[in-house]
């Protein structure tokens, strides 16, 4: 399958941004990549499969900025994401749709793996996450409260 999307390279180094910005505890900056009107939902992948829309976690901006607010409290660990198999597609409207794997490992053991489904918006000149859905494999329930994937 090729990726339809002209702005692939930017839309995937937001990807990439994304990932940056929660390894390197910068909240902000990763609460700053999602449009205002966004939604951040989290499940599993065997929800997924059987059409359940049963969500670990289910956001919006409001309050995916009260959560950062505890963050910065805390300690949290030390996390490294790792994106591949990045696809970008038109989404039409002038948003596009941006499917990824993911593995995330935390104080550097593997913790978390799935697939990320972001849909975005360019907004001025930047493009904007309005949707944000991780799909895991498999979840300990603590790395899903604890901190964003």
């Amino acid at each position: 399958m090729r990726d339809l999307h002209p702005d692939r390279e930017r839309i995937t180094d937001l990807l990439y941004d994304y990932a940056q910005c929660l390894d390197e505890a910068r909240y902000r900056d990763w609460l700053a990549l999602f449009a205002d009107e966004t939604t951040y939902r989290v499940m599993l992948r065997l929800n997924r499969e059987r059409h359940e829309p049963l969500y670990l976690l289910s956001e919006d901006k409001p309050a995916l900025e009260a959560r950062i607010k505890g963050y910065e409290q805390e300690v949290l660990p030390t996390t490294l994401h790792l994106v591949t198999n990045v696809r970008v597609h038109a989404a039409g409207d002038g948003a596009a749709r941006a499917e990824s794997c993911f593995s995330i490992y935390r104080n550097g053991v593997p913790r978390l793996a799935g697939r990320y489904e972001h849909e975005v918006r360019k907004q001025a000149d930047d493009w904007r996450i309005t949707s944000c859905l991780v799909t895991l494999d498999a979840a300990p329930m603590d790395d899903i409260i604890q901190v964003p994937i």
